[in-house]
């Protein structure tokens, strides 16, 4: 397979912020399973938002609302849709352009959407292997399975034994685009620099899983948000100091939170916010 081609744009879209409004090309609509035809006319974004994945929805809907409300000018965000026949694919969506009326407020969008399901089928090795195995097969950090379920385990420990517990997710917002831009070998090199660079700066009792495929989960059992912070920032500038030998460079930023009896639900939820994305 050619690697390269995997990741596919299929549409362009408008996005009316007023009326909700979108239009995009047929393409976007036979990715999901649907003919254009087939869909409510006029078209808006609740035919999409209805249909993302439940677990990526909370993090869609806050940087939508962050458009909306004038906090955010573009992004980037990945999610996935069902399809019609009840299966689920991977997108991309980066909103570029946004118009403002004569008082700032935001009253168009403009963006683009990529299909990432190939690339992500055969990025984490085949089929779903990246779901069950217990190590990520490039970076050799525990697996995105394996990584809530430490985290489940660690959850559980803080309650019953009124620990502290800090979990922090490290993310690189562009690292697709330094895959389109440079090709899969390069960001496979950012990746594992990533997960050494962090490495360095852990101990034995904490834990370092990928959680998707561009941002990881570190755990910091018995710690502190403040010690668990100080390390994080000693994380981010070695990542930010490092030479990637990248046209681009890479991006991070991280999110953080002390256990106070959430569930791992809505610790991955609130770790996911749309602090992640960045509004310039």
């Amino acid at each position: 397979m050619d690697r390269p081609t995997m990741i596919k744009k299929i549409s362009e879209y408008e996005w009316d912020l007023r009326s909700q409004g979108l239009t995009f090309a047929p393409e976007l609509a036979e990715a999901i399973g649907w003919r254009i035809e087939e869909m409510p006319s006029p078209l808006t974004m609740d035919f999409l938002s209805e249909r993302i994945y439940v677990e990526d929805y909370p993090n869609v809907r806050d940087v939508h609302l962050a458009l909306l409300t004038g906090e955010l000018t573009r992004y980037e965000i990945t999610y996935r849709i069902r399809t019609k026949d009840g299966g689920f694919k991977w997108f991309q969506e980066l909103c570029d352009q946004v118009t403002l009326d004569a008082s700032n407020k935001p009253i168009i969008a403009n963006g683009r959407l990529y299909d990432l399901t190939e690339w992500y089928a055969t990025y984490f090795t085949d089929g779903d292997e990246w779901e069950t195995s217990s190590e990520d097969a490039l970076t050799h950090c525990l697996s995105r399975n394996a990584i809530i379920e430490r985290l489940n385990a660690v959850v559980e420990h803080a309650e019953r034994d009124v620990r502290f517990l800090t979990i922090a997710r490290i993310a690189i917002p562009n690292f697709l685009e330094i895959n389109r831009e440079e090709g899969y070998a390069t960001g496979d090199h950012v990746l594992k620099r990533v997960v050494d660079l962090i490495k360095e700066h852990m101990d034995d009792s904490m834990f370092l899983g990928r959680l998707d495929a561009a941002s990881f989960l570190l755990i910091f059992p018995g710690m502190p948000n403040t010690l668990a912070n100080n390390v994080c920032k000693k994380i981010e500038n070695a990542l930010l100091a490092y030479d990637y030998k990248t046209k681009g460079i890479p991006r991070f930023n991280y999110s953080i939170m002390e256990y106070l009896g959430e569930s791992p639900t809505e610790i991955l939820t609130h770790l996911g916010s749309s602090a992640d994305y960045f509004t310039t």
